[in-house]
């Protein structure tokens, strides 16, 4: 039998007034696959809000990745001009050093005099004093070695030739630098410690301070404390000795050297503390 539009009607106004038999009615009209699209649509929104969520933390781990690349960026560049400008540095400073270099010239002609000098004394010394050619020979490698180094290898010599017995080996920088070479000899049966100021040039001011500063009773117990008993004998040493050195340490009665040897022989000894 044909189902007329009347009847059409009648089964409309029937599904409105009775809203369940919409559900039982859409159950046996469609498929399965039909029914559950409303759920796969939600599975499928709620899947693309995470795909969402992830391409948010994607481009969010990219831009700071990008961030870190331009801090790295900025970094390295920072470090190449550090580096740039510190070889800039030891470039000037090995300029400086050369020109170091070349001043010593002057300073090793007047060392190789004195190596001349010294080798004249040595042959009229007796015999057992061969160790002192070998110090002597020290003279001729001034460049490279410090002030300090230089003033323990004249003073050997000095010391030697006065007689004196070296009771050990002469150590440098004393007290925090403030003494620059120590060393405790014997001179006619009496323990003196020979104490010496080593500077690249001496001048009147220099040797004035130094003879004060070992006159100070203070000073003097601060070297006792470090095992330097005195009584001391006081000597000031120079690469390069101004007009008035030799005049000034003659006021004061310490002795001076220089790359030549004994040039003022200390007057007196210091007392002990």
């Amino acid at each position: 039998m044909a189902f007329t539009v009347k009847e059409f009607r009648d089964l409309v106004r029937l599904l409105e007034a009775h809203p369940e038999w919409r559900v039982e009615l859409r159950r046996l009209i469609l498929s399965e696959e039909l029914l559950a699209l409303p759920e796969i649509m939600r599975d499928l929104a709620a899947k693309i809000a995470a795909l969402a969520e992830v391409q948010r933390q994607t481009e969010e781990e990219v831009r700071q990745l990008v961030e870190a690349q331009r801090r790295h960026d900025e970094e390295f560049a920072a470090y190449r001009a550090e580096t740039e400008r510190r070889f800039a540095e030891l470039a000037e400073a090995q300029r400086r050093t050369e020109e170091r270099v070349q001043r010593l010239e002057e300073a090793v002609e007047r060392l190789a005099e004195a190596q001349r000098r010294t080798e004249e004394q040595v042959q009229r010394l007796a015999g057992g004093l061969e160790g002192l050619r070998s110090e002597v020979g020290r003279l001729a490698r001034i460049v490279g070695a410090t002030v300090e180094e230089e003033a323990e290898s004249i003073l050997r010599v000095v010391l030697r030739e006065k007689g004196y017995r070296l009771l050990d080996e002469p150590r440098l920088k004393v007290l925090d630098g403030e003494i620059d070479v120590v060393v405790p000899v014997e001179a006619e049966g009496q323990i003196l410690w020979v104490v010496v100021e080593a500077k690249v040039r001496q001048s009147w001011r220099a040797i004035e301070d130094w003879a004060n500063r070992m006159r100070s009773e203070g000073f003097r117990r601060r070297l006792a404390s470090a095992g330097i008993q005195g009584p001391y004998l006081v000597y000031a040493f120079g690469m390069r000795l101004d007009e008035g050195a030799e005049e000034a340490a003659r006021t004061y009665r310490i002795g001076l050297l220089s790359a030549r040897g004994e040039r003022v022989p200390p007057v007196e000894w210091i007392p002990s503390p």
